[in-house]
């Protein structure tokens, strides 16, 4: 993973619109949109944009970027940004001023090679002390996400909950000895499962359908193995799933729960 002081940022996801007159790679050209804007196929409203940013120049770059879109009247549209390791102080109430979701990964809030090792020395400590800002960002009114980073980061939302609620990295690892990283960025328990339920299904457009269990929604829901709001925090990590539904129908699991 780069350094997070890197100044650079990508294009990840963005609004569905295709320019016929520009071949993609392979030399096709995409079909024409429709009056919409849209080209076939595409979903109805689904304008998605993220920019990936992980240093605090690039996070004011892309918050530059969403700025510009608020003033030129685009309110509807859902932007976000993924990773937003590191943002400075100044930028963090951005994030709920023009509704842009902080799409983090969780599990690289702790002590590791790639933070107290390729990161801390380089940052000095009053831009250390803003790492993995989640916490930040929530008490400035923001919105925060988990996003996957998949497939550099397991497809474990346990351990990435247990990570952001407390900051440690794993009881075996080597890095234990280093205790909680940047402590005061830690999330609740109640913002830390919000991130990665209706926050999710915010930014996908989903919320009216899911992410939350809700009259008139899908029934998708799962039962656990423990109560990870009561439990110590270090056991959510071995979290086991019971039971998952979809749509009102089990597709995993028996609701024989005896």
């Amino acid at each position: 993973m780069p350094v997070s002081n890197s100044r650079t940022i990508s294009r990840k996801r963005f609004p569905c619109r295709v320019n016929p007159a520009v071949p993609s790679l392979d030399g096709r050209r995409p079909a024409a949109p429709g009056p919409d804007g849209q080209p076939a196929g595409a979903v109805p409203g689904a304008q998605a944009q993220a920019l990936s940013a992980i240093g605090d120049r690039a996070v004011r770059i892309a918050l530059d970027s969403y700025a510009g879109l608020r003033r030129a009247g685009h309110s509807a549209v859902r932007p976000a940004i993924a990773h937003a390791e590191l943002v400075d102080p100044a930028d963090v109430p951005r994030f709920a001023k023009l509704n842009v979701t902080a799409a983090m990964g969780f599990h690289w809030a702790k002590p590791a090679p790639d933070s107290v090792e390729s990161v801390k020395p380089y940052l000095g400590a009053r831009r250390w002390a803003n790492y993995e800002p989640e916490g930040d960002i929530v008490r400035a009114g923001g919105r925060v996400s988990l996003g996957s980073d998949w497939p550099v980061d397991p497809l474990d939302e346990w351990t990435a909950i247990k990570t952001v609620l407390t900051r440690t990295a794993a009881p075996d690892s080597t890095y234990a000895k280093e205790g909680a990283m940047t402590p005061h960025q830690r999330l609740t328990r109640a913002a830390a499962i919000r991130a990665v339920t209706y926050n999710g299904a915010y930014q996908l457009r989903q919320e009216a359908y899911t992410g939350s269990l809700e009259a008139g929604k899908f029934a998708d829901l799962i039962v656990l193995d423990r109560n990870v709001m009561k439990v110590p925090a270090e056991q959510i990590a071995q979290t086991k799933v019971l039971l998952t539904m979809v749509g009102g129908k089990i597709v995993y699991g028996t609701a024989d729960l005896g």
